[in-house]
């Protein structure tokens, strides 16, 4: 039970990180993948290790004990309802998505540093200035 409520809270923290970007983000075509790219990419100052600390633990339940991923579902699809209620051509929003998770594995595995040096050298904060994120 202890488990399965550490799952949940970090899931329903990732959605009111997610609705709270949005909410913040302009209105108008592409909102939802402004909001996340503002929210992954502007801010990777934020991606503290206490942050990598909770994600690898999440990766390592679910990993675990894959009965536990339905929290994780439930977030992912809200957030894809969302997507589909959005300005964003047809595919184009999930490839962002599945573009910040790539970055979110990498940094949260040690792959690649997530600093703001490498995010400007990769050109990943010049795209998401070309979105208006």
């Amino acid at each position: 039970a202890l488990i399965k409520a550490l799952v949940t809270r970090i899931c329903e923290g990732w959605r009111a990180d997610y609705l709270e970007a949005i909410g913040k983000t302009a209105p108008g075509p592409w909102r939802v993948p402004r909001g996340l790219m503002s929210m992954c990419i502007a801010t990777p100052e934020a991606w503290t290790d206490t942050l990598r600390s909770s994600s690898v633990v999440l990766v390592a339940v679910l990993a675990n004990n894959p009965q536990l991923v339905k929290p994780l579902r439930d977030v992912y699809r809200g957030l894809f309802e969302l997507l589909d209620h959005d300005d964003t051509p047809r595919g184009v929003g999930e490839l962002v998505i599945l573009a910040l998770k790539g970055l979110w594995f990498e940094w949260i595995f040690g792959l690649q540093d997530m600093s703001p040096k490498r995010l400007a050298g990769t050109g990943v904060l010049r795209q998401r200035r070309a979105f208006g994120a």
